[in-house]
């Protein structure tokens, strides 16, 4: 009962704090923002999923890992951003874009191994652009053991199982993700 009680705090606090965080990081003038500003401004351009709105994420997610290398989370999200462009067919050379997802998901976990954001991106990079699927799922299954209650975990990590064909667990990872933040800005996915 206590872990139904936790996840479900997690599950309502994780979504809401973001936003908030988002429309806080909005206000400040963009000249004194730091890597975090930066990063959580990109974050509601990535949501929009344009052509023009994921241009600017990837201006303001590059500025946010010039001013901190080891940032993983801006690299795991410029990674997710980088790798969406070239699916999109929004940049010129897609093996090069696939690659540097693949590179900015590697430098994103070799920057905080316990990140399970950036295990779940990267897990998603491998799968989808490198066909690693060995390593996606080793990835996908540490960062569903550190972070269970995330939504944004279960949905790379259920794209990292319907990749490797095993459409059982995905299907429940998609599930468990929507019940999670069942109005999640990137509920499409």
């Amino acid at each position: 009962l206590q872990d139904e009680i936790a996840a479900s705090v997690v599950a309502a606090v994780e979504p809401n704090l973001r936003l908030a965080e988002i429309e806080r990081a909005r206000r400040k003038p963009t000249g004194n923002l730091g890597a975090y500003d930066l990063y959580l401004r990109a974050l509601p351009l990535l949501f929009a999923y344009t052509r023009a709105t994921f241009g600017e994420a990837e201006a303001l997610l590059r500025k946010a890992v010039e001013r901190d290398e080891g940032y993983s989370d801006a690299l795991a999200a410029l990674a997710d951003c980088v790798g969406r462009m070239a699916l999109n067919g929004w940049t010129p050379d897609r093996d090069a874009a696939f690659a540097e997802s693949c590179a900015l998901a590697g430098r994103a976990i070799a920057a905080d191994p316990q990140n399970p954001t950036s295990l779940a991106t990267a897990a998603w990079a491998y799968a989808m652009f490198a066909g690693g699927f060995d390593q996606a799922l080793d990835l996908a299954g540490r960062a569903l053991a550190l972070h269970p209650n995330s939504h944004a975990v279960r949905s790379y990590c259920g794209w990292v199982y319907a990749y490797a064909g095993e459409s059982g667990r995905a299907i429940e990872q998609f599930e468990e993700a929507r019940r999670l933040s069942p109005v999640d800005p990137r509920g499409y996915f």
